[in-house]
């Protein structure tokens, strides 16, 4: 592992962020099979539905609601909940003769009223002359005490002959069996063109969200209220048509097609908050039968429901039908049901990714963010990327659902990205930072802190240990008599006088990029182009050097000012190519070129001495660096080579003026 990371440090990065993302992946979905995410995912579809919901909706539903206000009204003629019957036999031919295509009732006419049987009979009657009339029953998972009483066996019968459809099941869905169910009262019942099922489905968290167009009872399949509606409304028989639920688990029945999650259930896709569909209150409609028989204008004419699809439910808080929804903790159930019906009836459903699409977004975005941040190795650029992969995913997940109703889960794979980004940052912290700390800090005495930060964000491009051939300028500087100078002064003052001029010195060089590499006695070495590389860096070493020796005056004036005599120093400076990187032994080892240039540069700070200059560059650096002013020395031959090397004095810029005076 460690050799993959010094010859391969991009691979070795690839590899531990491989590394990161599949566990992070495999701890996220354990947690997402073992259901941690439901609640939270639950709450952001809610919130898409109240940010994002298509407000359109089918005008054809509509809802007459048993009130509270027409209870209250109500109730010196009509009594207290539960009314005669007849009133209701009266509302379906008032909506009859309306020309309402569908009357399906949200609410259960179960037992019969042994004090007033006509009325059960008026309504039974008005049942059976309108071929439109749905009626209701709910399911329960137990069996109940005192289900085999006659007209109990001889409804289930009715309801098995006449009520019950035929599925053909190729998907993977398997319904629960229910173990016993509650009808209308037989003569309704019996009157009734068909029944569909008002169970109500509530999420762990409270609020329903999906419905079961299918109830499985007694090894036989029926419809919900809101599918048979539909059904009727379009002209489908559910017995003369098979319902075929196919592989990929969508129900389909003559034009309806229904996406159905792995448990049988839609998705119910809201078009807004309460009252989204037109609510008529069962008062008003009642005082409009009351008018019409006097000879006046009804408040709702019987016109006002022309072919439209009329669920009839309550909405009073007294009577207890309602529930928790993605827009309000309290909605009328009759409203859910007309939002199945309108989603059935138009095809306009929510589709949902599902499982295995999901697992396939934990491990791309678990994989994606953990390469970004472990590749990178700079937490500010992985907080950037991860952000950004966070954003874009979030947007795909709006839009699919804007455009197209597709639901994604978002909850499970953001906490991937999150997670795989928080390791892969911690885990760079621990041990590139550890090795960038360990960088910065040897780096330090060499480069000014500017370049440290610039260097360490690439620390793994840098050959330190093996050392690496560059073009580079090095500088040379000295002090001009030091030796007889320290020998006249005590050894506390040549090193007070020293620490002064160093320090000086090596804020010139950082304040041009050089790198310090070290002192010897009272000479300076420094070089430029690197570590880092600069394709200035002759340029720079020789502003660098112009610089030294302006500082020296302030140098000296502060010297001067102590009684003390000025110095004098010498500066080399040549261009070529060397050998850099970290070189000594495991016990010390210092950041150095070696190399024939790096011997030049020190010869010619050496030749000051002969032509009474300050700096001296070679003509390898006079061609790289030609915008300064200087003046032909000739060519020399230096002590260990064999050709001659022209060199100048470097007097300043080109048009500065009047040329320093650096002698």
């Amino acid at each position: 592992m460690k050799n993959i990371k010094k010859l391969h440090p991009i691979l070795f990065k690839s590899l531990i962020g491989v590394i990161i993302g599949l566990s992070v992946c495999l701890c996220v979905i354990l947690l997402y099979l073992m259901g941690v995410f439901t609640s939270l995912e639950s709450k952001t579809s809610d919130v898409r539905f109240r940010l994002f919901g298509d407000p359109r909706h089918d005008p054809r539903i509509v809802i007459i609601t048993v009130d509270e206000a027409s209870l209250n009204f109500y109730r010196e003629y009509l009594g207290t909940w539960p009314w005669p019957r007849e009133v209701f036999g009266a509302l379906i031919g008032y909506l009859a003769d309306g020309g309402a295509r569908i009357v399906a009732f949200d609410m259960l006419f179960a037992e019969p009223d042994l004090d007033d049987p006509a009325s059960d009979a008026a309504l039974a009657r008005a049942a059976a002359s309108f071929s439109g009339v749905i009626t209701s029953m709910v399911f329960f998972p137990s069996t109940q005490v005192n289900d085999d009483t006659y007209e109990t066996l001889l409804k289930k019968k009715y309801l098995s002959e006449h009520f019950s459809v035929n599925v053909v099941n190729t998907g993977t869905i398997t319904f629960g069996e229910y173990g016993s169910v509650t009808l209308a009262y037989l003569g309704l019942f019996g009157a009734s063109s068909s029944a569909g099922c008002i169970n109500f489905v509530a999420d762990p968290d409270g609020p329903s969200r999906t419905s079961y167009p299918l109830y499985r009872y007694q090894d036989r399949y029926y419809p919900s209220l809101a599918l048979i509606s539909a059904l009727r409304s379009l002209g489908v028989d559910p017995k003369k048509e098979e319902v075929v639920i196919s592989r990929d688990n969508v129900l389909t029945v003559g034009p309806v097609r229904i996406p159905l999650l792995d448990d049988g259930r839609m998705v119910l896709n809201w078009h807004g908050p309460y009252q989204t569909y037109d609510y008529y209150p069962i008062g008003d409609i009642i005082e409009s039968m009351a008018a019409i028989r006097r000879g006046q204008s009804p408040r709702i004419a019987p016109e006002t429901f022309s072919d439209k699809i009329v669920l009839v439910g309550t909405t009073a808080t007294s009577l207890y039908d309602l529930r928790a929804t993605p827009f309000s903790p309290v909605y009328p159930g009759v409203e859910l049901n007309a939002t199945a019906i309108d989603n059935i009836l138009n095809n306009d459903h929510v589709r949902t990714v599902g499982r295995a699409g999901t697992l396939l977004l934990i491990l791309a975005l678990s994989l994606i963010v953990a390469l970004i941040s472990a590749r990178s190795g700079s937490a500010s650029i992985g907080i950037v990327c991860s952000l950004a992969v966070l954003v874009l995913f979030t947007a795909a997940a709006v839009i699919l659902f804007v455009s197209d109703r597709i639901m994604v889960e978002y909850v499970a794979p953001a906490s991937a990205l999150l997670l795989s980004f928080v390791v892969s940052v911690t885990l760079n912290y621990i041990t590139e930072g550890r090795a960038k700390r360990k960088f910065r800090e040897a780096f330090a005495k060499y480069v000014s802190p500017q370049v440290v930060d610039e260097i360490s964000k690439n620390i793994d491009n840098l050959k330190l240990d093996s050392g690496d051939r560059r073009d580079i300028t090095i500088l040379f500087s000295d002090i001009r008599g030091f030796t007889s100078m320290s020998e006249r002064l005590a050894p506390e003052e040549v090193v007070r006088r020293l620490n002064i001029y160093f320090k000086a010195m090596v804020e010139v060089v950082f304040q041009f990029d050089g790198t310090l590499d070290k002192y010897v006695g009272d000479a300076i070495m420094a070089f430029f182009g690197a570590p880092k590389d600069d394709p200035d860096h002759a340029d720079k070493a020789c502003r660098c050097a112009l610089g030294m020796a302006e500082q020296l005056k302030e140098v000296n004036e502060r010297l001067i000012s102590e009684g003390i005599p000025p110095m004098k120093i010498g500066i080399g400076i040549n261009t070529g190519e060397v050998v850099v990187g970290n070189i000594g032994s495991e016990r010390r080892m210092d950041y150095t070129v070696i190399g024939d240039s790096v011997n030049l540069a020190s010869r010619l700070e050496g030749m000051n001495k002969e032509f009474g200059t300050t700096i001296i560059i070679s003509e390898f650096t006079r061609a790289k660096a030609p915008g300064f002013a200087v003046k032909d020395l000739g060519s020399v031959r230096v002590k260990g080579k064999e050709d001659t090397v022209r060199i100048y004095e470097l007097t300043g810029e080109k048009g500065a003026g009047d040329e320093p005076d650096l002698r």
